[in-house]
């Protein structure tokens, strides 16, 4: 027999209610509207069966199981999001009314629903969700819940028949006029250099700012990347004897939330993605604020954290004096984590076949397509700055990448179903006549990588197996019991093409009339280094690249984060088991992307306009936060990073 979990008070409000998107009239062909969702529909009652069973069990009830809740709180509505292609646009449900704005899913709504039963005076500060303590990603709150998610990864998409096409041939525009190569791009493709203009990162601090209590630690400050040096170190040896010269990189850096710069080794940071202040941390942050600092800037121009190796005369800080400018700093970065944009638009012009691989292999001269789309150089991801040409991470692992194999896609080697997909970007594509604020209309375009043993070897397949391959049926259903998981042949969004490489691309603003671009790519680049005991195995056959979304790209590759010293004390301290590894060894590629991904939601215009409105929302966040005035704060912006 069911049991029922009544809510007592509320802090809902139809207010919250997203009255301005219930419109539901297509435009250019797309839709983006809320549907309120019944109170006996199934995912309604899905819900609120998730929510009350483990909000019961929370409450030390023996038969949680039979718990739901009668209803969801008071001022709350249950809407279902559609947004996308008005023929099969996506779907997503949310929870409106709330005080902390929305809740996504189930387990975010489990420790707001619990606080709501227990808590009388209703005050946020004693709410556990994400929104309200914004102390925790909704990872870490699962996990404490032991819903046995201890990362948030996509699930896996259904097989869909990819577009296939033969590798695509240049084609010379005669109006176009040629572009030179961005030199920021080469210089960053290049170089050695781990680090990039603009780039948010972590600089470790020496002395670490530590309070009375033992976790009021603050080890490392979020920071921005201004600029960088090469430093030449030559040492004197014995007379006929060759000096000793080495090259290292400095980083001129400015703290967030402070007006401090200053110029550190490479070794002393971190990217962004590696290091997350702890849950104890952040607890005390959220007691010790100061909001007037937040308005006061010449007090906040004399807290000036040391980084490690600085060579600089300062007081140490205290931790009462840092807290606050610290707390705008992981604030700032939140924000600043949400966005994205591509850079240096172009015009790509090129040419495919137009008939479908069987039939292009029975034409001797089959006709052609051609192609002209704009393209980007560059994107703004999150805190790192990405690269055509370079290698990424994606969210998919390799075993959601055809396991047994295609026409187009290899099975993966041994061992290697269980670790993560790299791409080597050829093209960032914005689709033409969309809205560019939309992750949907932006596309990334490249091989798949993926990390095989050393000592692999690959193995030749007889011909008549790859004919079979060829022209067996390219569609397969849902995945079913006791068979091995869906898996994406292209992800939603996406489409296999061929490598449209060798295109030629314009600028109206260029006059250089040489073009050494070759698909996109500048001069033919090495990939990096693999992870020891690793190698780089394509799994596409040649020719041929995948189309995603943009919001399928987890980040950058890291290849030798394993070995850097400031992570060698996590690595020694940490169970093997311990999620900090495992998000550490996904920047590595050597687990799924979606372990430690950049989860990028909206578009801004440029770097400097995102770094304005991160800064401008970080202080009224915690401005409103600490005078108590809570009931606005952005809900998004409270999700803070924490390994």
């Amino acid at each position: 027999m069911s049991k029922y979990l009544e809510f007592p008070r509320t802090d809902g409000s139809p207010q919250k209610w997203p009255v301005d998107k219930l419109d539901s009239t297509p435009s250019g062909g797309e839709v983006n509207f809320m549907l309120p969702i019944p109170f006996d529909d199934p995912l309604s009652i899905k819900w609120r069966i998730q929510v009350g069973r483990e909000v019961a069990k929370l409450l030390g009830l023996e038969d949680f199981k039979e718990y739901s809740l009668k209803d969801f709180p008071e001022g709350y509505k249950f809407y279902l999001h559609h947004k996308g292609d008005v023929v099969e646009p996506r779907t997503d449900p949310y929870l409106y009314g709330g005080s902390s704005g929305r809740f996504r899913s189930p387990p975010e709504f489990i420790r707001h629903a619990y606080w709501l039963l227990t808590d009388d005076t209703l005050n946020r500060r004693n709410c556990g969700c994400k929104y309200c303590s914004f102390s925790k990603r909704q990872s870490e709150i699962s996990q404490d819940l032991g819903l046995n998610k201890s990362v948030s990864t996509p699930k896996p998409p259904n097989f869909i028949k990819p577009k296939v096409r033969p590798v695509a041939r240049p084609r010379k525009h005669p109006s176009m006029i040629h572009s030179p190569v961005n030199s920021d791009r080469v210089a960053d493709l290049r170089s050695s250099r781990q680090f990039r203009p603009g780039e948010l990162v972590w600089c470790g601090l020496s002395p670490v700012i530590q309070g009375e209590h033992e976790d009021e630690c603050i080890e490392f400050w979020p920071a921005l990347v201004n600029d960088f040096s090469l430093k030449v170190d030559v040492t004197p040896r014995e007379f006929k004897e060759k000096w000793s010269v080495s090259q290292s990189y400095l980083y001129n850096i400015r703290f967030l939330g402070v007006f401090h710069l200053s110029t550190v080794p490479e070794h002393c940071l971190l990217p962004y993605q590696a290091f997350g202040p702890s849950i104890k941390l952040i607890e005390r942050l959220r007691a010790a604020g100061d909001p007037t600092l937040l308005k006061d800037r010449q007090r906040a121009s004399g807290i000036r954290p040391k980084p490690m190796e600085a060579d600089e005369n300062q007081t140490q800080l205290q931790f009462t004096e840092a807290a606050t400018a610290f707390a705008l700093a992981i604030q700032i970065a939140a924000h600043l984590v949400r966005f994205w944009t591509p850079t240096h638009e172009y015009a790509f012009f090129g040419e495919v076949p137009s008939t479908s691989v069987q039939a292009s292999s029975l034409i001797d001269n089959p006709p052609v397509l051609e192609i002209k789309e704009p393209r980007h150089e560059g994107l703004w991801w999150g805190a790192e700055k990405i690269w055509v040409d370079e290698l990424v991470r994606v969210q998919s692992g390799r075993a959601q990448v055809h396991p047994r194999g295609s026409q187009l896609i290899h099975r993966p080697s041994p061992r290697a179903d269980g670790r993560g997909v790299l791409m080597r970007v050829n093209a960032i594509i914005t689709v033409p006549g969309s809205s560019r604020d939309s992750l949907r209309n932006c596309k990334v375009s490249g091989v798949l990588y993926e990390l095989a043993d050393e000592a692999y070897e690959e193995e030749i397949s007889d011909s008549s197996t790859i004919m079979q391959e060829m022209f067996s049926s390219d569609i397969v259903g849902p995945s079913e019991p006791n068979k091995p998981p869906s898996v994406l042949v292209a992800p939603p969004g996406s489409v296999l093409t061929p490598f449209s490489g060798q295109g030629i691309m314009s600028n109206k603003f260029a006059t250089s009339e040489t073009n050494p671009f070759q698909g996109g790519g500048i001069l033919p680049l090495s990939l990096p280094d693999p992870p020891p005991g690793y190698k780089f195995r394509s799994i596409m056959k040649p020719g041929y690249e995948i189309v995603l979304d943009v919001a399928f790209i987890s980040g950058r590759y890291y290849p030798n984060l394993l070995k850097h010293p400031l992570l060698q004390n996590t690595l020694a301290d940490v169970n093997p088991d311990d999620p900090r590894v495992s998000q550490l060894t996904a920047l590595c590629g050597l687990v799924t992307g979606a372990v430690n991904s950049m989860e990028c939601v909206d578009w801004v215009a440029t770097r400097v306009a995102m770094l304005r409105q991160a800064d401008t929302t970080a202080r009224q966040d915690l401005s409103q936060h600490w005078t108590t005035s809570i009931n606005e704060l952005d809900p998004e912006s409270m999700d803070v990073d924490i390994m």
